[in-house]
């Protein structure tokens, strides 16, 4: 979760040097942050990308799976115990008349509030969308 969540601000700071518009590591950058500091700059590429990448922030917001990692995560990392769901299915060996069966065991992790996918596809989901690469 971490790590996807975290996408948003590696664009905003690859932007920021692509640009030029020179905001240090010393200060904080954040959508807002960019907007007034290319608007500052008069620098339109600037502009349009971030425009770009709020309207594209706004629709992920509205999507169940991108709002669990958008929305989510602070709460989920920093101020829960168990975050996430365990399902396992466990994995029974039997022997009889000279054979053996082994049934297969599985782990699903799930987020608590959306159990219908497994915490991995919902990451890959999330990060294969192309939206922030076009």
């Amino acid at each position: 979760m971490c790590s996807t969540r975290s996408i948003l601000d590696y664009l905003l700071e690859d932007y920021n040097v692509k640009y030029g518009l020179k905001v240090t590591l010393d200060e904080r950058l954040d959508k807002k942050i960019f907007e007034k500091v290319a608007m500052t700059r008069k620098n339109s590429n600037a502009m349009a990308f971030i425009k770009g990448y709020d309207t594209r922030l706004k629709k992920l917001k509205r999507d169940k799976i991108a709002a669990l990692l958008l929305t989510k995560r602070n709460i989920k990392v920093h101020r829960t115990i168990f975050p996430l769901n365990k399902n396992c299915n466990v994995s029974i060996v039997e022997n009889a008349n000279n054979r053996t069966t082994i049934s297969k065991s599985a782990a699903k992790w799930s987020f608590d509030d959306y159990k219908e996918a497994d915490v991995i596809e919902v990451c890959r989901v999330f990060t294969i969308d192309e939206q922030f690469c076009k």
